[in-house]
């Protein structure tokens, strides 16, 4: 493995009381509400729930990828180090994708040139002072190829996409992402699409890098395994809410939140007949159709009155919170 061209702290993310609003034609929708998270320096941090729940349009309202045409506001704050995401110009944000998150993305055909040879593309990713120098420039690339498990030699670096694999592909695409060697690694449902055996050698690939370089890690994903395998904290999210966050092993021992529980109970465990095996009725409301309550009631065994009205976020444990009336002050924790 490479050492990184950066040395010194890594930054973190800290994400606060993000809400984004979108123009749908003569509509108005809030796929996100409210929305916040903590990324430390170098930790792993998974963001989970169903497909509709707004995972993919937080990270990419983060780094600011949201279609200008249907962006009608952000609200809140996203600091890495002493840049606000959400408050800088869109100039500044294009100087922060790469060099202090890099993102990599699900699906590496729709991300990668299909012109250009994968070692152009790396090469173009890296510091602009480090392209200025070819022969450097060339090693990086190199080291960066090495690195993910890939051919370094020219002739690899020669090749187009439609000349490798899936799975080859997402690795070009992670050496992409570490170009800039980022403070922050964004990894949007990275291996899906990809089949079961390339799909572990993916994550391993990201668990190796991440962890080499110090970086952090926000794994958007639906696939719990993988949030166990792989991250130190977790962030649920339902209906464009975070619905429970906390340690990844506190979560699993112990979910609070009545959609968490959920989601753990339709896992496939060996020591669980397959019959025992559950769904969760009805589907993630479109946000349309979000209502000012809680927005998993309409789903919810445990559907009180007061349910009718939204619960804040409450403290259940060390780290631990729950956006749900059964952890309401009076019952078990306090406020956030």
């Amino acid at each position: 493995m490479s050492e990184p061209i950066r040395s010194g702290s890594r930054a973190g993310l800290d994400v606060s009381g993000v809400s984004v609003r979108l123009r749908t034609g003569a509509r108005l929708i809030e796929p996100l509400s409210e929305v916040n998270f903590h990324i430390a320096p170098g930790e792993r941090v998974a963001l989970v729930g169903e497909s509709g729940c707004g995972k993919s349009v937080l990270m990419r309202s983060l780094v600011r990828l949201v279609p200008p045409a249907v962006l009608d506001q952000v609200r809140g704050s996203a600091r890495i180090g002493d840049i606000d995401l959400l408050a800088s110009s869109l100039e500044q944000i294009r100087a922060v994708r790469g060099r202090r998150i890099g993102m990599v993305f699900q699906d590496a055909s729709t991300y990668l040139n299909p012109t250009m040879t994968i070692g152009k593309q790396i090469g173009e990713a890296l510091p602009e002072k480090l392209r200025a120098d070819r022969a450097q420039a060339r090693a990086r690339v190199s080291e960066l190829l090495a690195s993910v498990g890939l051919d370094a030699r020219p002739e690899f670096q020669r090749r187009y996409p439609h000349e490798l694999s899936g799975g080859m592909r997402q690795r070009v695409l992670i050496a992409v992402a570490l170009a800039g060697d980022p403070d922050l690694l964004f990894a949007d449902e990275p291996t899906t699409a990809l089949d079961v055996t390339v799909q572990a050698q993916i994550l391993l690939t990201l668990d190796e890098v991440v962890r080499t370089r110090g970086m952090g890690l926000l794994l958007v994903t639906h696939d719990l395994g993988v949030v166990a395998q792989m991250c130190e904290r977790m962030y649920v999210m339902y209906a464009g809410q975070i619905v429970e966050s906390g340690p990844v092993a506190e979560v699993f021992r112990a979910p609070r939140h009545p959609y968490t529980r959920a989601l753990l109970d339709c896992l496939l465990t060996i020591d669980r007949p397959a019959q025992e095996l559950r769904t969760i009725r009805g589907v993630v409301p479109p946000p349309e159709a979000f209502g000012s309550g809680c927005r998993f009631a309409d789903r919810c065994d445990q559907r009180m009155p007061v349910c009718d009205n939204a619960p804040g976020e409450y403290v259940v444990a060390a780290g631990h919170t729950s956006r749900c009336w059964l952890h309401a002050p009076e019952k078990v924790g306090s406020p956030r």
